[in-house]
């Protein structure tokens, strides 16, 4: 039944299992993984962001040593000057990058509760927040990727090499994840769909007007 699931995975209107995914599990199951990973995911970001706004003396710390392992690896002279700038600039507001990211985490955990909702519910409408964050996000993290792939070869030698590797599967993981839920939405719009198609409207009987008219003479 796995390789049978596998090879209707990219067709959602597969005529045996138009609701499994590649992981053989049923898309409403892997849509509700999903929203959990998102929320785990968030709160190990949103926890130290909002110790860190607490305690200063916790980012002091984290950036002394951001610092220290940027002055300790011996870089290129204007790659370590625009490091450090890049570092500074995000110290002097790092409260308000604090913030940010608090709200836009706490704004990530609410759409993967709505997501969570929409597939216990199978309510589609419930899934598209979701979706157009995760979507941004995946834009986003693609060029941060693209970027530090090719500034990962003026950092070390094995950063360069592990770095596009991990990160390109935890990207391609992602993506995976996002249109394993895009596949969903389109399925429960389709079996709405065929419950409006499947409406049977029975015809009304024509009124008989010559009798209509000798009951009002």
């Amino acid at each position: 039944m796995c390789d049978k699931c596998c090879k209707c995975c990219p067709s959602v209107s597969c005529p045996q299992w138009p609701d499994r995914c590649c992981l053989c599990f049923n898309k409403k199951i892997g849509t509700f993984i999903t929203g959990v990973l998102s929320i785990l995911g968030n709160l190990a970001v949103l926890v130290p962001c909002v110790f860190a706004l607490i305690k200063p003396e916790f980012w002091a710390e984290a950036y002394k040593t951001l610092e220290d392992w940027i002055l300790n690896n011996h870089w290129d002279s204007d790659v370590t000057s625009s490091a450090l700038r890049l570092l500074s600039l995000v110290s002097e507001h790092h409260a308000l990058f604090l913030i940010i990211l608090i709200a836009f985490c706490a704004l990530h955990i609410f759409n993967s509760l709505l997501l969570i909702m929409g597939s216990l519910l199978e309510k589609r409408l419930l899934l598209i927040p979701w979706m157009i964050q995760d979507m941004l996000i995946i834009l986003c993290v693609t060029l941060i990727f693209i970027f530090w792939a090719f500034f990962s070869f003026f950092v070390h030698v094995l950063v360069a090499v592990f770095f596009p590797v991990i990160a390109g599967l935890l990207l391609g993981f992602w993506f995976y994840l996002w249109r394993n839920v895009k596949e969903y939405f389109h399925f429960l719009g389709q079996d709405l769909a065929g419950h409006h198609n499947g409406t049977v409207y029975r015809k009304l009987p024509a009124p008989n007007s010559g009798r209509s008219l000798l009951a009002v003479s």
